[in-house]
C-alpha cells in the first residue's frame, strides 16, 4: 500500500494514491459475487484485526497469492474509508482511480459502499468522540464472616469508580464492582487491547482516518 504522506496528499486532492490501482488489480478479474465478498472483508477491517487465515483460504480458492488478496482487501478498505471520511457520494467512490474496472465490478463495489456508507460515516464521527480515561478510585472490600459464612474463606471484591470525560455523556463517573478473578481477566483484556492499539492493523486504519 502507498505511504502515509502520499495517501493523505492524494486523498485531499481527490485522487487515488500511487499503488492503489496495482493493489486492486486482482479485483478486476473477479466475478461480482467475489467482489462483494472482498468488500465485506474490507469492511471487517474496521471492526477487527486482520485474519491471515481468511486471506490464505480465499487465495487458495482463487489460486492466487495470499499477499495479493490482502492488498486488494486493504485497498478496498482505503477507498471506502476515504469516501466515508469525506462524505462523498457512492457514485464518486472510484473517481480518480487509475484502473479501468469492468462495469459489473464497479457496480458491485459502489452498491456495497452505498449500503454501508451511512453506518461507516457515523462510526468515523463517533469514533473521534469516545470517552477518555481521567482517573480511577478503588476500594477493597472483604467479607470475613457472618451467620451464613462459617468455615468459608473470606471473599474479597473491589469497588471501582471510573472517571471519564468526552463522549456522548461528557464528564461522567461509572461505578463497578468486581471480584479478583474478574478483575484479573479485565486487566488481561486491557493489556491485549493496548497491544492491539500498537499493531500494524491499528496503525494502518488510524492513518486512513
Amino acid at each position: 500500500m502507498p505511504s502515509t504522506m502520499h495517501s493523505a496528499a492524494h486523498a485531499q486532492q481527490g485522487q487515488a494514491p500511487p499503488g492503489l490501482a496495482a493493489d486492486l488489480a486482482l479485483v478486476k478479474s473477479l466475478p461480482a459475487e467475489h467482489v462483494t465478498a472482498f468488500c465485506g472483508a474490507a469492511r471487517q477491517l474496521l471492526r477487527a484485526p486482520e485474519d491471515p487465515a481468511v486471506f490464505r483460504k480465499a487465495a487458495k480458492g482463487l489460486g492466487v497469492d495470499p499477499d495479493a488478496v490482502a492488498a486488494a482487501v486493504r485497498a478496498l478498505c482505503y477507498l471506502m474509508v476515504s469516501a466515508a471520511h469525506a462524505s462523498r457520494p457512492a457514485e464518486d467512490l472510484l473517481q480518480g482511480l487509475a484502473l479501468e474496472l469492468p462495469e459489473e465490478t464497479s457496480a458491485a463495489i459502489i452498491s456495497f459502499y452505498q449500503a454501508e456508507a451511512p453506518e461507516m460515516e457515523m462510526e468515523l464521527r463517533t469514533g473521534l468522540a469516545l470517552p477518555e480515561y481521567r482517573g480511577l478510585e478503588w476500594r477493597l472490600q472483604v467479607e470475613l464472616g457472618g451467620r451464613y459464612r462459617s468455615r468459608k474463606a473470606p471473599e474479597a471484591s473491589f469497588l471501582l469508580r471510573l472517571h471519564t470525560s468526552g463522549g456522548p455523556e461528557g464528564t461522567a463517573e461509572h461505578l463497578m464492582q468486581a471480584d479478583l478473578p474478574n478483575l484479573r481477566r479485565l486487566a488481561s483484556e486491557l493489556e491485549e487491547a493496548l497491544k492491539e492499539d500498537k499493531s500494524s492493523h491499528s496503525r494502518r486504519i488510524a492513518r486512513r482516518l
